[in-house]
């Protein structure tokens, strides 16, 4: 065997010996970092007992009236339009459309919807959905604590949407308050007794509104009151009412 075939033959080797080493340190390499590591999603999961009950075609109807006026009357309907599942937070929700109209109008298909669900916390209103934007929260969106106990009071933060300018942005936070939880609410659709109460301010007007809020567990909102310091400034009671396909 020549000298230079010799030569070939232990570059050859060298080569093989590198290629070999090199694998081997990619494989090792793979096994000790894996794959990427994500973390595992939580879920918002809907009690037994809701506070509002939510399935696609619940709804209610409210007489109302405001401005001191109580002539000024109107008639509007809550109606759960669809279901949308998001992730909001690291968390999965079963979200429901909820949305608020004239009673003798039907939604258009580009409505401003709000997404709602139920959690084990209570009620949260998640943010706002239209066909081409949408806006969600959920450590700001617990809306009505449920269970709860007379004095509890959270931080609830409003979602708003500026039609003219096409644009979803948080809006203020209120401070919401359980009052009480044995109020009897007379309304057209029934005498519900056991309402939880719950108490807030709303700030968007030149003065300060007082809301309270009747909620029925397993029923839904009953009724409001809005004051305007002392006085009586609106007033909603429910009509009628369908969930789950009962009345």
């Amino acid at each position: 065997m020549s000298i230079n075939t010799m030569k070939k033959i232990k570059l050859l080797q060298k080569d093989i010996f590198i290629a070999f080493f090199i694998a081997i340190i990619t494989l090792a390499g793979c096994d000790l970092t894996g794959p990427e590591h994500v973390e595992p999603l939580d879920e918002l999961i809907s009690p037994d007992n809701e506070l509002i009950p939510l399935a696609v075609g619940n709804y209610w109807v409210y007489e109302q009236w405001y401005y001191a006026d109580p002539t000024w009357l109107d008639t509007v309907r809550n109606e759960v339009l669809y279901t949308h599942d998001i992730i909001v937070e690291n968390t999965k929700v079963h979200a429901y459309g909820i949305y608020r109209f004239r009673y003798d109008e039907r939604p258009r298909d580009d409505a401003l919807v709000t997404l709602v669900a139920n959690g084990p916390e209570g009620y949260y209103s998640l943010g706002l959905r239209i066909p081409t934007d949408s806006l969600y929260k959920l450590n700001e969106g617990l809306h009505y604590k449920y269970p709860a106990s007379i004095g509890d009071t959270w931080e609830f933060t409003t979602a708003i949407y500026n039609q003219q300018n096409e644009e979803m942005r948080l809006g203020n936070t209120r401070t919401i308050k359980l009052i009480d939880t044995t109020k009897t609410v007379e309304a057209p659709a029934g005498d519900f007794k056991n309402c939880y109460v719950y108490r807030f301010n709303d700030f968007r007007t030149a003065s300060t509104l007082i809301h309270h809020v009747y909620i029925k567990p397993m029923v839904g909102i009953v009724g409001m009151d809005t004051y305007a310091g002392d006085v009586l400034f609106g007033q909603q009671r429910l009509l009628e009412y369908e969930i789950n396909g009962k009345q």
